[in-house]
């Protein structure tokens, strides 16, 4: 039997709860951790650590009384691709690059082969570059590929693209 600690199970509980709502859900930090009886503390670093850009999530905080967080789940696919060029961000660490490529394999967005040469071209311009340059110029490349791949149908896998042979 396995056991699971709090974080595991607040994950697991906010990834239901996404699913039941069409892909998003809308809370408050602390009811969230009265329901856990866990700190504030907890629950930020749930989100910060599992519920990122990279694993396929965005997540908004409204701060003040009447603040709450929304967490909804990146599809990915047709008008959703703004959202991940939104959530991508002004910086982008190297991990979260490759995270990010990884999952657009996984979806079939783009091939194993172009996620690839998308990342070695991300390595190769940013790596020379002192931080928080690098992350930024990241950020921009990534933008600027995703941009060019999720608008022609060629590029998509098994589409025939003149580079995926």
């Amino acid at each position: 039997m396995e056991m699971r600690t709090t974080t595991d199970a607040i994950e697991l509980y906010l990834k239901r709860k996404i699913e039941e709502h069409a892909g998003g859900v809308r809370f408050r930090r602390n009811e969230l951790a009265s329901r856990f009886a866990c700190t504030i503390s907890q629950i930020s670093y749930v989100l910060d650590t599992r519920f990122t850009i990279d694993h396929g999530y965005y997540v908004e905080r409204r701060r003040g009384g009447g603040g709450y967080i929304e967490i909804r789940r990146i599809a990915l696919a047709g008008d959703s691709a703004e959202d991940l060029y939104d959530a991508i961000g002004r910086e982008l660490s190297d991990a979260a690059a490759a995270r990010i490529l990884g999952r657009l394999v996984d979806n079939d967005i783009i091939s194993k082969r172009r996620a690839e040469q998308i990342y070695s071209i991300l390595r190769g311009y940013a790596t020379p570059i002192p931080s928080p340059w690098s992350e930024y110029l990241r950020a921009c490349l990534l933008k600027g590929m995703l941009s060019v791949l999720l608008d022609n149908p060629d590029e998509q896998p098994g589409g025939g693209g003149p580079n995926d042979m």
